[in-house]
């Protein structure tokens, strides 16, 4: 006998599919069918070109290289700086001593808040007029050295990592703890009692039954570093000289800006495909270490 479908799920499922294809899937194909094609957003008249928006962003523009070079930079300290402080903080305050609720609390609070209000406190940290930062350089150098993180702009890109990191090693934090807390305990009294140290544990034990947080968080952090535009818009807005724009800023500025809507677009797509290519090799190297 034939058995019945039962269809309630998919009925369920009709209007987060459709969200989904409107606001996801549409927006991505009609960026693609933009991007080959020189338009200037006004026009009803699109000239159908090919490829060559993507042979002219990844050969002339040489703004998008530095913003390739900017988010490379941003993703592999990305990858360091929040998970290390993540984890180190994960497994001290992994306890229930007195105080330190209040102290994951805290750490956890950046990643509660919006990311443009992260870039206005970090502003303000940074200005060389009246910030907290160069305000402490100068007490504690007696005024002989001054903190002005513009005066060389190759570097002001490591100040936003800074910034950016802040505000996401509380959330690291908090995913790994949750693959702390997923060890049964059984297995780490065994370790114990078997005369392995603390740090043995740590690296033999808990650290090799956490690679599903590793890997949310590894993938987590990637699509970040690749996705920032809100942090650096408003601290610096790709400034000074540009040297700051990573290729979401840059896309912005190309498509509202300059009204350059094909080769805008064609950031995008490349930047999707970078995203799409670095969480597959993430997954695929996780996988490998649990076989």
């Amino acid at each position: 006998m034939r058995r019945k479908t039962d269809w309630t799920p998919y009925v369920f499922l009709i209007a987060p599919l459709a969200l989904y294809t409107i606001f996801m899937i549409f927006p991505t194909v009609y960026s693609f069918f933009i991007s080959l094609h020189n338009w200037d957003g006004l026009s009803g008249v699109r000239e159908f070109i090919g490829l060559d928006n993507y042979v002219e962003v990844l050969t002339e523009d040489e703004i998008f290289k530095v913003s390739i070079a900017n988010n490379v930079r941003w993703a592999i300290l990305s990858e360091i700086i929040p998970i290390v402080l993540g984890l180190v903080m994960a497994f001290v305050f992994n306890s229930k001593m007195k105080g330190f609720g209040f102290y994951r609390s805290a750490i956890f609070f950046p990643s509660v808040l919006s990311i443009s209000t992260i870039g206005l406190i970090w502003r303000w940290l940074y200005d060389p007029n009246l910030g907290l930062l160069p305000e402490i350089v100068r007490i504690v150098t007696g005024g002989r050295v001054s903190f002005n993180w513009f005066a060389n702009p190759e570097h002001t890109i490591y100040y936003l990592i800074i910034a950016g990191s802040w505000a996401y090693s509380g959330l690291c934090m908090i995913l790994f703890m949750g693959g702390i807390k997923s060890v049964p305990e059984g297995t780490i009294e065994a370790a114990y009692l078997d005369g392995a140290t603390r740090m043995q544990r740590i690296f033999y034990v808990i650290l090799p039954q956490m690679k599903n947080s590793i890997n949310i968080v590894l993938t987590f952090t990637l699509i970040n570093s690749f996705k920032v535009f809100d942090l650096i818009y408003v601290m610096t807005a790709g400034g000074p000289g540009r040297m700051t724009n990573v290729m979401a800023t840059w896309s912005y500025y190309s498509i509202f800006r300059y009204y350059e809507y094909g080769p805008g677009s064609a950031m995008s797509i490349i930047m999707a495909i970078i995203l799409v290519v670095g969480s597959l090799i993430i997954n695929k190297i996780v996988r490998m270490q649990k076989n």
